[in-house]
C-alpha cells in the first residue's frame, strides 16, 4: 500500500450528495498489476457512500472503462466478494461502517 501511483478522489465527489468530503475519504493505489481502492469513513454513523470516479482516474491509471471487476474487502477479511462494472465517470457503492475503513482489491 505504500508503493505505486495513488489518485485522489475526494475532488471528483465535493458536489456528491452521496458523499461528505468531510467525514468520508477514497483514493486508488496501484502497483504493478494490484489496484486497491481505500475507503474511509470518519463519521459516528455507518454511511452507504456513492464515490464518483472521474475518467481522469482511468486514463491516469491505466484501467479498462466498463470492465467488469471482482471486488474483495481485504482488510475486514470480508468473504464476501461481489462483482460489478466500473464506469467512468459513475459512482461505486459501498457500505462503510463508523470510523472504519474499507481496503477493496479489485480484480
Amino acid at each position: 500500500i505504500t508503493e505505486g501511483q495513488l489518485y485522489d478522489l475526494e475532488y471528483a465527489n465535493f458536489n456528491n450528495a452521496d458523499f461528505n468530503t468531510f467525514e468520508h475519504f477514497a483514493y486508488f493505489r496501484k502497483y504493478e498489476n494490484e489496484l486497491l481502492l481505500i475507503v474511509l469513513n470518519f463519521g459516528s454513523s455507518e454511511a452507504n457512500l456513492k464515490v464518483t470516479i472521474p475518467s481522469e482516474a482511468f486514463d491516469y491509471l491505466q484501467l479498462e472503462n466498463a470492465k467488469e471487476v471482482l471486488v474483495k474487502d481485504i482488510l475486514n477479511n470480508d468473504k464476501h466478494e461481489f462483482k460489478t462494472t466500473f464506469n467512468a465517470d459513475s459512482k461505486f457503492e459501498i457500505m462503510v461502517s463508523e470510523h472504519s475503513a474499507c481496503i477493496l482489491k479489485i480484480s
